[in-house]
């Protein structure tokens, strides 16, 4: 009995599949963050860079109407990720100011738990996602919605 698929044409085709996952791995989304830029030089920590993540955190994933509700959902998970409290300054471009100073390793660990915990796809932990606000009975929530694998997951709950 002859086989369907040459040897030829089986290595050729598994040759093509192995570089379009290359491709898909060197496509992968990531966040590339600016440094830090902290002011410890008063009684609370400055976050002077705060709206540039969060430009990047929300970028294509939130719709400008929605932009406001999740830049307090994510500075209500840094309060309590950080056990303290989270206000922005007089002037939003100046930052947030933080109780109890903080370091900039704090800082990022807290950012990074934002991103992984509430950011990430919890099925198959891309970053290609999408916010979507429903209004239910019982509040508002937040969906998160994968463009990778189309799964739904709920986050930032008002």
């Amino acid at each position: 009995m002859s086989s369907l698929i040459n040897e030829d044409d089986f290595n050729n085709r598994l040759e093509k599949i192995l570089e379009q996952l290359e491709d898909m791995k060197k496509n992968k989304l990531t966040l590339d963050f600016p440094n830090i830029i902290l002011d410890n030089s008063g009684r609370v920590s400055v976050f002077k860079n705060f709206k540039e993540y969060l430009k990047i955190i929300k970028k294509g994933r939130v719709k400008k109407k929605d932009s406001d509700h999740v830049n307090r959902s994510i500075i209500k998970i840094m309060e309590q990720e950080l056990f303290t409290n989270i206000n922005w300054l007089k002037d939003h471009s100046e930052g947030i100011s933080i109780d109890n100073k903080k370091n900039k390793s704090q800082l990022g660990d807290a950012i990074k738990k934002v991103i992984d915990m509430n950011l990430r796809c919890k099925s198959c932990s891309s970053l290609n996602i999408r916010f979507k606000r429903e209004n239910t009975g019982r509040g508002i929530f937040d969906k998160i919605i994968c463009r990778d694998c189309n799964s739904i997951s709920t986050s930032f709950v008002c």
